[in-house]
């Protein structure tokens, strides 16, 4: 990434972002929850749930590389307010296609750039919410993501950081019978990203950790193969996953590992 974001007669909005905008009528708000599936999703509803204590204001939210609008769209449909910054011009098309349909387009703001560059599009410490998904990757970058990331969250907001974990790769391929590949990730991963480092940067950063999970402690190396025999071995392995979400050693081998951070009141972000 180049941290410069695009000139910006290529910045588009699927509408403005105003306070008394109201979301998607009465049926949405039935639904609002049925894109946020699973426990990253509940996660995230009850982040949203305590940030909104202005029931007049929106919860501002910021996804970072939220692409298409996987879950932006469906923060929009709970009442929020998002911006979404991404790269990728055909992800943000989809993201405004995906807005309209739900009814939420004057509530979503697709922006193309790069996260290292939210200086130059969002205001510093403005966010409720901030989201920084699928983007966080081993080495020194990681720190300067966080960095940029954790600068748009006001005092009291929160960070989600969601991070691909190596470690369940690797073992993902080991018991798939594929052991070289598996031996060439191992040697790759030479600073693997865990929530432990991950917390240990956030705090630098001024934020205190409220919730560290693993995502997929088992469906992320269970064999589909050995499950589709078994009646409601979805909803099984589903529970079996939630009961490791946060227990150590199961939590540090999941497919994916989640951080939910609050900024300390006098947390100053360091500047990059």
């Amino acid at each position: 990434m180049s941290g410069n974001l695009a000139p910006p007669d290529t910045v588009t909005a699927t509408g403005a972002i105003a306070a008394g905008d109201s979301p998607a009528g009465e049926s949405g708000q039935r639904s609002a929850g049925d894109g946020l599936r699973g426990l990253l999703g509940e996660n995230l509803l009850a982040a949203v749930t305590e940030l909104r204590t202005q029931p007049s204001r929106p919860v501002r939210v910021l996804d970072c590389g939220g692409g298409s609008g996987s879950l932006a769209v469906p923060l929009a449909v709970t009442g929020c307010h998002v911006t979404v910054v991404d790269t990728s011009i055909d992800a943000l098309s989809t993201l405004q296609r995906r807005a309209r349909e739900a009814g939420v387009d004057r509530q979503v703001l697709a922006v193309q750039g790069d996260i290292e560059g939210l200086d130059d599009v969002v205001q510093p410490a403005s966010m409720d919410l901030v989201l920084l998904h699928g983007v966080v990757v081993p080495g020194p970058a990681a720190r300067g993501l966080l960095t940029a990331a954790a600068r748009a969250v006001r005092p009291g907001g929160q960070l989600s950081v969601l991070a691909a974990n190596p470690v369940a790769a690797v073992l993902a391929r080991a018991l798939s019978g594929e052991l070289e590949a598996a031996q060439a990730d191992l040697d790759a991963d030479a600073e693997p990203v865990s929530l432990d480092g991950l917390s240990a940067i956030t705090a630098e950063l001024g934020f205190d950790v409220v919730l560290a999970q693993g995502i997929g402690a088992f469906s992320a190396t269970v064999s589909g193969t050995v499950l589709s025999p078994r009646p409601r071995a979805a909803q099984d392995l589903d529970r079996l996953d939630r009961s490791a979400a946060g227990r150590s050693p199961y939590r540090d081998v999941a497919g994916s590992l989640h951080l939910l951070c609050v900024r300390r009141a006098d947390g100053e972000p360091a500047v990059s």
